[in-house]
Order: C-alpha cells, then sequence, then structure tokens
C-alpha cells in the first residue's frame, strides 16, 4: 500500500505542476469540455497564474520521492538517484 500511496503521491505532484492544473481545477471538467478551445484554457490559465500563487507541493512528497526512487530501482536494476520532483521527471523520460 504505501508504494501505491507513494505513486498517487507522485502523479498528484505532476497534475499541480501542469499549466492546466488550475483552470481545470476551477472549471470541472464536464464545463470546459468541448466549450472552450485550446487556446481560450491556455489564456484562463495564464491570467490565473498571474493572480493566484503556485500550488504547494504534495504533502509527504520527499518520502513518495524515496519510494518511487526504489520501485523503479527494482524494475530496471538501475539507481537513478532520486531526490526531487524535477530527477524524478528526467528518470521518467530516459524509461
Amino acid at each position: 500500500m504505501k508504494r501505491v500511496d507513494a505513486l498517487r503521491d507522485v502523479l498528484e505532484q505532476a497534475c499541480r505542476k501542469h499549466w492546466a492544473y488550475e483552470v481545470t481545477s476551477t472549471l470541472p471538467w464536464w464545463v470546459n469540455r468541448g466549450r472552450y478551445s485550446l487556446g481560450e484554457l491556455k489564456g484562463m490559465a495564464g491570467e490565473l497564474a498571474k493572480s493566484c500563487p503556485p500550488e504547494p507541493e504534495v504533502p509527504h512528497l520527499e518520502k513518495a520521492l524515496v519510494k518511487a526512487n526504489s520501485i523503479i530501482s527494482e524494475a530496471t536494476g538501475k539507481n537513478y538517484g532520486i531526490r526531487s520532483f524535477e530527477d524524478l521527471r528526467g528518470a521518467a523520460r530516459t524509461l
């Protein structure tokens, strides 16, 4: 269960870092689906980014990163030395 929780936390952090997180959190998917173009959503996301503070990191992200490192190491036999979300993103690109 701890590994599942860790992967859920890592995925949540990835969502929070996505450009559309604030706008799609403000406008539920069933409202914006088909109603707004991609350009309009990007424009709204830009406006929200100017006026809203950045999303905080997921609680316990450091522990989730340690678990993610062990999951990847066990699966691939390589140690990526993941210490930050950006390290994890880099490791994911090479997998």
